[in-house]
């Protein structure tokens, strides 16, 4: 049935399952639906997956017997216990009916790797023997089944299990909503008396070219209207305008003499500074 759930029908059963409270460690919607997905990529049903599936540090962790399940289900491959007791266990694996390789995992493997300090390891050897040696082979010789994903029993990332591999308790870290970011003022826009003042100084300082002064500064600053202006934009092409006003007659001097003396000459024109 998962082959033909779409990702609307995965979130709807996401959504019922979080709802029901079956699930303890199913904190929301969206922790259901990534074991969800997680389940559909190796052919689990939605409910296999919320039981059998964990995401752990990011990983995907399912029980060994899980994963044994899984191992015979797939036409493709199967695997046979060669040996198994307290000491070691040792699995034969097969591709399309041929032996493929062997996994095997002892308990001094599990004395270096410091396993032997875990009560579940100390009371049940044996399965937790078979839960490394079926892992570790159907990463290796079985992956075809996890899409390429690397899978692990819980075990395998620190979790605490029973003696059937399967987890005890998982303490899910609560994600905290991200905090809003610092409400920035938003700019305050300039007022009809700004705008007013403006086109004044415009006209006193540009006379009759004074719309077209303000048409030519507005596009080269890639706007259409003074109402685009902030209020402190405007303040500056004010203060501009005042300073040029004050200069004005001084600079009509100077602009007749060298007139005078050099011709016409064509002024670069100077944008106001904001």
């Amino acid at each position: 049935m998962n082959n033909l759930m779409t990702l609307n029908d995965c979130l709807t059963v996401a959504i019922a399952m979080e709802k029901s409270h079956m699930f303890p460690d199913i904190q929301s919607q969206e922790q259901a639906l990534v074991k969800i997905l997680a389940g559909a990529e190796v052919g689990l049903g939605a409910f296999a997956a919320m039981t059998g599936i964990h995401i752990i540090k990011g990983k995907a962790v399912m029980g060994a017997n899980l994963i044994a399940t899984l191992i015979k289900n797939d036409p493709r491959y199967n695997y046979k216990v060669q040996a198994h007791d307290d000491k070691s266990c040792v699995v034969l694996f097969f591709e399309d009916g041929e032996p493929c390789g062997e996994s095997s995992f002892t308990i001094d493997e599990a004395r270096t790797a410091g396993l032997l300090n875990n009560p579940t390891w100390q009371k049940y050897p044996r399965n937790m023997l078979f839960a490394r040696a079926i892992s570790n082979g159907a990463r290796w010789y079985a992956a075809g089944i996890f899409g390429g994903a690397p899978v692990y029993t819980p075990d395998e990332l620190g979790v605490n299990v029973d003696e059937d591999g399967e987890i005890m308790a998982v303490s899910y870290h609560q994600v905290s909503a991200p905090q809003p970011l610092p409400q920035i003022e938003a700019a305050k826009m300039a007022t009809q008396p700004q705008i007013g003042l403006l086109h004044g100084k415009l006209k006193a300082v540009h006379g009759d070219g004074w719309e077209a002064e303000k048409a030519r500064v507005l596009t080269a600053k890639r706007l259409s209207s003074t109402k685009e202006l902030t209020s402190a934009q405007i303040s500056k092409w004010i203060d501009s305008l005042v300073a040029k006003e004050e200069q004005q007659p001084q600079t009509d001097a100077v602009q007749a003499a060298n007139s005078a003396l050099f011709g016409d000459e064509p002024t670069t024109p100077v944008h106001p500074d904001f």
